[in-house]
Order: structure tokens, then sequence, then C-alpha cells
């Protein structure tokens, strides 16, 4: 039986690819994601011509998450490489093969250890973090769609390359083995990262079965708490995109499914947990300011300190995040030993 060959490969992706429905790809995709139909068309188009892309933007945005699930419907085998300044060529193309140099036969790298040696479709993530030699590795063979060795070459068994960036490629340095990869990619696509309050009501509606708009404001204030960033400020720069619409909740208070559920099906528990999260940011709020007063010389060291200890004692009487206890107590002790 004669190798696999990369137009093998690539005809064969193709053709699943052309054979299905754009409109109803789309359509399944909207019961997971928000905002994806452009990124479906293209990542769609990418693969039914056997070309590559680049999908930058911020991430939290579901870029790798929609890659797998559009993969994942089509059929279509999916291998993922993640790039740091740590990766090697190793990771690319394959260790050395030891045996072979010790018998005496040769530096020779067994590339079926390789990424590029396995069928499908392979996504690389941050691969402008990695180092200019495994940069120009992974451009090499994206351009021969072979691995070469001294005897001869391999075919690579990649059919499309999906590189995926938080880093927007305008923003690059413009080396030679960056600038000779991007030669590489047919499309570049920008994810939306600009979400209103109503893409967030809208997710988390997608992802919990029609939650109410109680919820969204909970989960935008949880998550100030947990940042010191603003509620609006929260709400505009943190989306929730994920498979199981849970580990947005899981990142910031480590709440267990369960608790969620109990949460969404007391609607009083919820009422109550959102005030009580509200009351809190405006105990933050009230800290800053005192803070500022003092900072901008408003009010003096000792006028301040008894103000924190007042203070103190009143967002403890409120049940307030220990966190913040936690840091007027540091703070108080270090005005009092200056």
């Amino acid at each position: 039986m004669s190798e696999l060959k990369n137009k093998d490969v690539v005809d064969l992706v193709s053709s699943r690819v052309k054979s299905s429905d754009l409109d109803t790809l789309n359509h399944v995709m909207g019961d997971k994601f928000l905002k994806h139909e452009n990124l479906v068309e293209d990542i769609h188009t990418v693969l039914s011509m056997g070309n590559n892309m680049i999908i930058q933007g911020d991430g939290g945005f579901g870029k790798s998450d929609i890659v797998n699930s559009v993969c994942e419907e089509l059929g279509l085998d999916i291998n993922y490489l993640v790039c740091n300044e740590s990766t090697t060529v190793s990771d690319v193309l394959g260790p050395i093969d030891i045996n072979n140099y010790l018998d005496g036969e040769g530096y020779q790298r067994d590339f079926e250890k390789g990424v590029f040696r396995t069928e499908g479709v392979l996504v690389i993530e941050e691969a402008f973090d990695a180092p200019a030699d495994v940069i120009t590795a992974i451009k090499d063979v994206m351009s021969r769609k072979k691995l070469v060795h001294k005897d001869g070459h391999v075919e690579s068994l990649v059919s499309n390359v999906i590189l995926i960036t938080n880093v927007l490629v305008g923003d690059l340095p413009k080396t030679p083995s960056i600038n000779a990869l991007l030669s590489r990619f047919v499309i570049t696509h920008t994810v939306d990262c600009n979400w209103s309050k109503d893409d967030y009501n809208n997710l988390i509606s997608l992802r919990f079965n029609s939650m109410d708009y109680d919820l969204v404001e909970y989960l935008s204030m949880v998550f100030s708490l947990s940042t010191g960033m603003s509620p609006r400020r929260a709400l505009d720069i943190s989306p929730i995109i994920d498979k199981k619409g849970t580990s947005f909740l899981n990142r910031v208070l480590d709440i267990k499914e369960s608790d969620i559920e109990s949460f969404i099906v007391f609607s009083d528990h919820r009422r109550e947990m959102k005030a009580s999260i509200e009351n809190s940011s405006v105990f933050y709020d009230k800290y800053v300011h005192i803070m500022d007063e003092y900072s901008n010389g408003n009010k003096d060291k000792n006028a301040t300190i008894e103000m924190l200890t007042v203070f103190k004692d009143r967002v403890v009487s409120n049940k307030s995040p220990d966190s913040l206890v936690s840091e007027l107590t540091q703070k108080i002790k270090l005005m009092t030993s200056e």
C-alpha cells in the first residue's frame, strides 16, 4: 500500500467540508456561541480550499473552542501545538532518534512523533511566542508540505494549519522568521471583542437556559470584586465563553456546578446574593475614597487611621468579603507603624 500523500489528506478534508451545509453549521454553532457567524464562515472557507488561517484577538473570546467545535461537527481530526518560549524544534518535527544515532546511522529525527505526521487539521496556539528556530521549522514544513531527512522525505499529513494568537499580527515584531511564517496564511480573522451588556446577558441565557437579567448583574459584580474593577468595566471587557459556561464562575470564586444550579433555582437567594454583592461594591468604593482623601492631602494620617478603623468595623458587621477586611487590617497596621 502506497504512503498517504499530503494532497490525499487535503482533498479528503476539502471534500468533506464542501459537502457540508454552511447554514446548518452556523445554526449548530449558534447553540454554543455568540457572534460566531463570520469566524465559522472563514474556517469553513479555509478548510474547503485546503488553505491556512490566523485567528487573532484577546483571550477568552472562544477562538479555540469555535475551531474545535467546527472540526468536531464536520467530523475532522484535529491536533494541537501550544507554543511558548520553551517550545523546541523537537516539539514540532519530532525528537532525535537516539537509537539510530548511537548505531552510527547519523543524526535523524523521529518524524512520526512530530505534529506534522498526525493526519488532519493542526491548530497552533501562540506560535509567535516560540523561538525563531521553531517558527522557521513550522514555516518550512508548511511550505514544502513534507519533512526532509538525509535519505529523502516523508509527507506532512496536515491538511490545514489554523494559527490562534492573542496578539494582533500588526503588533508583532517584523523579524525574518515571523514574516516568512505569516506569508503561509491566506486569511487573518480578528474576533469581535466589543461586547455589550446585552451580549453578556444573551450569552448567559444561552449557557444556562433563559436566565433573567439579575444573573448577569450578579456575575458582573462577582468579577469586579475579584479583580478590583468596577462592575461596568468588568462587564465590558470580560466575556464568559467556554464549552460548559461554568469556567468563568469557577475561575472567579471556585463555585461548583451544584452551587450554580442552586443559585439559579432559588430566585430569592439570587436577589439576596445580588444585593450583598452590590453592598460590598459600595464598601470598596468607600475604601478607595478614604485613601484618595489621604493621598491628596485632604486628611492627615491619624484622621485616616481613625476613619479606616471605624470603617473596618462596619465592613465586618455587614459580612463583606474577607479580602477587604484583610486589606483594611493590613493598611491600618502599616500606617500605624509608619
